[in-house]
């Protein structure tokens, strides 16, 4: 996920990651799982703040970057 860096820190990402839960749950989803890439600290925290849990190391990223692992249960 993107968020244009102007529209940052306004709860844009908060509203995208609660849209994506709501359709989810609504589809009977049992959890939802995301890598976001080490030093992306803001992205972890959000993720962190909507209920993720960090689940170890990740796929690393297409340009070899490394990522975490996270995982919600709905």
């Amino acid at each position: 996920m993107w968020t244009d860096p102007a529209r940052r820190a306004q709860g844009v990402g908060h509203a995208l990651v609660e849209t994506v839960l709501a359709f989810a749950r609504r589809v009977g989803s049992p959890e939802l799982m995301l890598e976001v890439t080490h030093g992306n600290d803001s992205a972890f925290a959000l993720y962190r703040a909507c209920g993720f849990t960090e689940t170890g190391s990740g796929v690393p990223h297409s340009d070899g970057e490394p990522t975490r692992h996270m995982r919600l249960a709905l």
